[in-house]
């Protein structure tokens, strides 16, 4: 059993060690949650990223979020009344799934269904 949980321990370090991970958020209701969020699968060992520490001021936002968004493995989205209402969430989302990337819906604050972008519904009903 000890073995058991120790191989079970290797094999999630291992996997966390080469998954890259965006975090898609609001700022205006979910940026705390997002940095917690972001601490945690660090700690894990996953290497993730919030656009707050990875893009400089002044950078062209865009070509910066879309090369964070490339580069990673699987983008997190944080679901919130004002996430799913963000023009810019809205294109995070539109361009994880141009690129054919992993998407991970996370409820942090419950939004209107009617809201929630079509592309998260179709995982979410899943």
């Amino acid at each position: 059993m000890a073995e058991q949980k120790e191989s079970n321990e290797e094999l999630v370090s291992n996997l966390a060690n080469q998954l890259r991970v965006f975090i898609s958020y609001a700022r205006a209701d979910a940026s705390d949650f997002a940095e917690y969020l972001a601490v945690a699968l660090k700690y894990a060992g996953f290497d993730a990223y919030l656009d707050r520490h990875n893009i400089a001021k002044a950078e062209d936002w865009e070509a910066r979020l879309g090369d964070l968004i490339a580069k990673s493995d699987t983008i997190i989205f944080i679901i919130t009344p004002q996430s799913v209402n963000s023009t810019r969430c809205d294109w995070e989302i539109k361009r994880t799934v141009a690129m054919s990337k992993r998407l991970v819906p996370v409820q942090w604050i419950p939004a209107p269904e009617a809201n929630v972008p079509v592309e998260l519904k179709r995982i979410l009903m899943t």
